[in-house]
């Protein structure tokens, strides 16, 4: 991910469902929900800070001062970097915000975990999902949103019910945690039957 005028080393998001009955106070771990519920997906928590309603100065309260702020080259979204957390895992935090409303969080990994020991971590109640990106929305070398698509090349765990998906690799490690408000994706491709590429 590339920020205007900063340089970043990871960026690092967090949600989870509201913390009540029985959740994991910092990722909202829920217990057991139906089958059809977890396809939905719900905002996620995170030290109370939930996604799509939390202000910047709630972030600033609990995350204290962030490290560096930027934006997001290609979408102009304001960030800001908080540094190094310790959970669900190390590494480093990255916030997005939308008129001054916590929109998200990505969490780059300090050390490298394979899929298994990620859903170790974060619990049962996950789907695997894939994803492809719709590039005839691309431009400038920046990708275009990612839809659902079975046969996508982009792989995550998704813990929908708690707002988090977990960006999987190639080779079977983990890329990013992202904690996010609402759906990753599109349930379509949003560019035309047929069109692939960005008309030129």
């Amino acid at each position: 991910m590339k920020i205007v005028g900063v340089m970043i080393v990871a960026v690092c998001a967090m949600l989870a469902g509201v913390n009540a009955g029985g959740q994991d106070p910092v990722v909202g771990k829920a217990s057991s929900t139906p089958a059809k519920a977890k396809r939905k997906w719900s905002p996620g928590v995170y030290r109370g800070l939930v996604m799509g309603k939390s202000s910047r100065a709630d972030a600033l309260k609990v995350l204290g001062k962030p490290v560096w702020t930027g934006k997001e080259e290609g979408t102009g979204v304001p960030m800001m970097g908080f540094g190094k957390v310790a959970e669900p895992v190390p590494g480093k935090l990255s916030v997005q915000l939308e008129h001054n409303v916590v929109t998200g969080m990505i969490l780059e990994p300090e050390d490298r975990y394979t899929k298994d020991e990620v859903v170790k971590i974060l619990g049962p109640g996950y789907t695997t999902g894939h994803y492809a990106e719709a590039e005839c929305l691309s431009s400038g070398g920046i990708g275009g949103p990612l839809y659902e698509d079975a046969r996508g090349d982009f792989e995550f765990v998704e813990y929908r019910a708690r707002g988090i998906a977990v960006s999987i690799h190639k080779d079977g490690l983990v890329g990013e945690i992202h904690f996010v408000k609402g759906p990753f994706g599109s349930e379509r491709s949003p560019c035309p039957a047929g069109q692939k590429k960005k008309p030129s």
